[in-house]
C-alpha cells in the first residue's frame, strides 16, 4: 500500500488514458500523480506472509510484517470511527443529542434547523426587550451621525432578512418566554471586503 485517497478527490486525479493489459490481468490508468495499476494478481505458490510497502511523513520507505500491520490499520479505523455517546457522554449531553434528534428538520435550501436547548425554564431570561430596546436606539443615534455606516448597516439586516436568518415578529406576547438580543456594529475600514461586520450580543 503506498498511499490512501479519499473519493472526494480520487477521480479529480484521473487522467485521460487507459491501457487494459489482458481482461484477466492488470489495467494501467493514467492521473496526475503518473500511472496506477489495478486488476488481478494470482499469488505465487511459495509465498507464506503478506508484506505491506507504507509511505509515511517523511518519505523514508519501510516494510512492517503482517501483525504491525493489522495493529497500524486497527488503529486508523479506531481514530477515524464515529463513536455512540451512550457510554461516556454525561446526562446533560445525552438531553441535548435527544433534543437536537427530535427537533431538527431539514429546510428546502439543505440547510438544518433545530431549536435552541435550553438547561433550565426559558423564563428564567427575564426580561430583555428594554435592555435591547436601549440598545437599538443608542446604536441607531450614533449611525445617523455617519449615514454610510448607517446604510451599510441596514444593508446588513435587510441580508439577514433575505436569507431567512431572521424574519418580522408582531403581536408579542411578553407572559411567553421570549429573548431579544442586543447587537451593535463593528466597523472596519481597511478590511478590503466586508467594512461592517455586525455582532450579536446573546450573552446579555
Amino acid at each position: 500500500m503506498d498511499i490512501l485517497i479519499g473519493a472526494e478527490i480520487f477521480f479529480s486525479l484521473l487522467s485521460v488514458g487507459q491501457i487494459k493489459l489482458n481482461a484477466e490481468l492488470i489495467t494501467l490508468q493514467k492521473t496526475q500523480l503518473g500511472w496506477i495499476v489495478s486488476g488481478k494478481c494470482k499469488a505465487k505458490p511459495n509465498i507464506t506472509r503478506a508484506i505491506c510497502d507504507l509511505a509515511v511523513a517523511n518519505a523514508e520507505d519501510f516494510v512492517m510484517e503482517d501483525e504491525n500491520v493489522d495493529k497500524t490499520l486497527q488503529k486508523f479505523w479506531e481514530i477515524e470511527e464515529v463513536k455512540g455517546c451512550e457510554s461516556k457522554c454525561t446526562p446533560e449531553h445525552m438531553n441535548c443529542e435527544n433534543h437536537f434528534k427530535e427537533n431538527f428538520k431539514i429546510l428546502p435550501s439543505g440547510r438544518f434547523e433545530v431549536k435552541l436547548p435550553f438547561k433550565k425554564d426559558p423564563s428564567a431570561l427575564g426580561s430583555t426587550f428594554e435592555i435591547a430596546q436601549k440598545r437599538f436606539l443608542s446604536l441607531e443615534r450614533r449611525l445617523q451621525k455617519t449615514p454610510e455606516a448607517y446604510d451599510m448597516y441596514k444593508d446588513f439586516m435587510n441580508e439577514y432578512i433575505t436569507l431567512g436568518h431572521m424574519s418580522p415578529i408582531e403581536n408579542i406576547d411578553f407572559n411567553m418566554p421570549h429573548y431579544f438580543i442586543p447587537h451593535q456594529c463593528v466597523l472596519r475600514p481597511d478590511a478590503a471586503t466586508t467594512k461592517l461586520r455586525v455582532v450579536f450580543d446573546a450573552s446579555c
